[in-house]
């Protein structure tokens, strides 16, 4: 529990901080930043419900990084692709990425969304989550964080 909490406080206070720099700082091309997460938020349900770690990992840079639910730090695609092909492996489908908001800071955009999905147990789950997005020099997003409850 407490290399729970060393880990989580210093990932939150950086999230917190990052929106409420974001916060009044959008530009006019918001809309089109909030396309291309829903883009990336609906691929991502359909690696996932399609069985395909591989595509998920994909969304997010080289060097992205998960927190899990439980607190675990997974860092980088290989590993990213390995947490996920364990949800896909137990049976977790049904999966839906729903936008609440994008706020957008130059290259930086940070999504909170609400998260649902049916586990292989047959029981609901779902939460919240952020995901923290880099434009990459080609213009396209890719995660760079993503932490969900």
């Amino acid at each position: 529990m407490r290399r729970f909490k060393l880990i989580l406080l210093p990932v939150s206070a950086l999230v917190i901080a990052m929106a409420i720099t974001l916060g009044s700082n959008t530009y006019a091309g918001t809309e089109d930043v909030t396309s291309a997460i829903q883009s990336l938020n609906t691929k991502w349900d359909d690696a996932l419900n399609g069985g395909n770690a591989a595509a998920i990992a994909a969304l997010y840079a080289e060097h992205g990084r998960v927190v899990t639910g439980d607190g675990k730090v997974i860092n980088g695609r290989t590993e990213i692709q390995k947490l996920f092909q364990g949800f896909i492996d137990s049976g977790f489908h049904d999966h839906k990425i729903e936008l609440i908001d994008v706020r957008v800071n130059g290259d930086i955009a940070i999504e909170t969304a609400k998260w649902s999905g049916v586990g292989g147990d047959k029981k609901n789950y779902g939460g919240h989550l952020v995901n923290v997005f880099k434009r990459q020099a080609g213009g396209e997003w890719q995660g760079i964080l993503h932490i969900w409850n």
